[in-house]
Parts: structure tokens; sequence; C-alpha cells
């Protein structure tokens, strides 16, 4: 249930103006087409300004499409999930341009991270429910990344909309000298949230990737490519962000998850070409 002061609730009223796009009932889980693709959400998605290759939804669209798709990108480095809004209207925007018929048939939304940081404080030194206004403020965070899932899948019910789960946070460099205690009691706090975020995958045309897990996968069975291991934490291009392999595993899991949801069979990148991209001679 969202609460009445909740402000995603208001942020999501907006976006609703902002794409002003008619809602049409789901009838079943449409087929997979890159023909519009647009994607939204923070450093991720737009990954320019790092040294870390194509973002994952990039990589997909390339493995994906064919000539005549277009790969439509309003992602904002930095930004929090309440700026999402504004990422739909400039959508929108690009919809009326193409004569308002032509709608994005696949959406893709890697966001969330920043607004949880925001909490790190507390994600690290209380267990849920210790504190209610600490939960009630993460809870506010999945609030509105399910209502933004939620809106988009409902307006473009023949389209298919990914989003990922929280990435498990702990292990980024920044939260090396993290001790046992606050690694366990943080991802507590995002199994929680993730939870929510899962449920979603329960809608005809959602497809949830479990960045969380994928995480945890990398740590507990790390990559080898021609020979070569790669641990977890050669994985990030600063003390946050993935660098260009990480990017390509999570394209590789995207495509892995919309062929188990959807039935395709998407052409993943090979150890090669994943070696050729982390510069494994």
């Amino acid at each position: 249930m969202i609460r009445k002061d909740n402000p995603m609730t208001r942020v999501f009223t907006l976006a609703v103006a902002a794409l002003a796009l008619p809602a049409v009932a789901h009838a079943q889980t449409p087929e997979l087409s890159f023909a519009w693709t647009a994607t939204y959400g923070g450093t991720v998605t737009d990954n320019d300004a790092l040294d870390s290759g194509m973002d994952p939804f990039e990589i997909v669209f390339d493995q994906g499409s064919v000539a005549s798709d277009a790969l439509y990108n309003y992602a904002q480095s930095g930004s929090l999930s309440t700026e999402l809004p504004d990422q739909f209207g400039r959508y929108r925007t690009d919809v009326i341009a193409a004569g308002g018929s032509q709608f994005g048939t696949f959406h893709g939304v890697i966001t969330g991270t920043n607004d949880v940081l925001q909490h790190v404080g507390g994600l690290t030194s209380v267990a849920p429910g210790e504190d209610p206004a600490l939960d009630a403020a993460l809870d506010d965070v999945v609030d509105g990344l399910r209502q933004a899932t939620t809106f988009l899948a409902s307006r473009h019910p023949d389209g298919i909309v990914v989003i990922w789960t929280i990435g498990d946070l702990t292990y980024a460099p920044l939260f090396d000298t993290m001790a046992a205690d606050q690694v366990d009691t943080m991802r507590q706090h995002l199994e929680r949230l993730n939870d929510d975020l899962w449920a979603l995958n329960g809608l005809p045309n959602v497809v949830v990737v479990d960045m969380y897990a994928l995480m945890q996968d990398w740590e507990a069975h790390p990559p080898m490519l021609r020979g070569v291991t790669v641990t977890i934490g050669e994985l990030f291009v600063d003390d946050m962000h993935p660098d260009a392999l990480a990017n390509a595993l999570s394209a590789n899991e995207i495509m892995r998850r919309l062929d188990v949801e959807l039935g395709t069979e998407l052409p993943q990148l090979t150890e090669d070409e994943l070696a050729d991209i982390a510069g494994i001679p």
C-alpha cells in the first residue's frame, strides 16, 4: 500500500501527465522487438563519462536488433529515481516528433542505487524493522520504482519493460573496509527491497533482472576468460560503477532473462568476445 505522504506518489503522478499515453489492458505477453528501444536511469545506463564501454542495454540492443531498429537513451548520469518523470517527458517529446503514432517497444530501467545510498548510514547500522523512518524512506524508493515500471508497462502493453533489482552494493570498492556485521545489515535491507521489485516479474510484459543475485554469483563463481579468473573486485571502473566487462556480463544476464521469460534466443556475448572487452589476450 502506498502511504498518502509518499513523495514518490506525487512524482509519478507528474510522470503520468508527462507521457499522457492511453492505458491499454494487458492481453498477453508481447513478442520482443527492439524497433524503438528506450532506456532510462542513472550512470549505469548513461555511462559515457566512464571508461566502461557500452552500457548493458546498448549491448543487448546491438546483439538483438536489426538495421531498422533505433535506440534512444534518456538516462542521466548521477540521477535519482525521482528524475524518471523528466526522462519520460523527453521520451514523450520524441514520440510527438514521430507523429505520436510510434511508441517504445522495449524499455530498460536501471535506477535506485543513488536513492538507496542516501541512507547508507542507516543501512549499515540498524536492521530492517528497527527504524520505522528508515524503512519508510526505503519503501518510498521501491514504491516509486514499482509505480514507474507499472506505468510504463500499462501504457506499452505491446512492448517489454526490463527493470533491475538493486545490486549488492557491499561488493563495491567503496565498501571494501566495511565490517562483516555492517555487510550483513545492508544486505538484509537490500533483500527486503528487492523482494518487492522481483514481484513485478508477474506482470505479463515486465522482465526483472536480479542484479543482486548476479553480483553474488560473480563472487561465488568468478568469470574465467581464456584461463584468467576475474574477481568481482576487478569488475568496477571506480569505487562504485561497473566496468566494461561487468556491463557485458550484465548484458548477457539481461538476454538470458529475456530468453527464459519470452522464449527468445538472443545471441549472448561469447567467452572470446568477453575476453576482448576485458583486454585479456
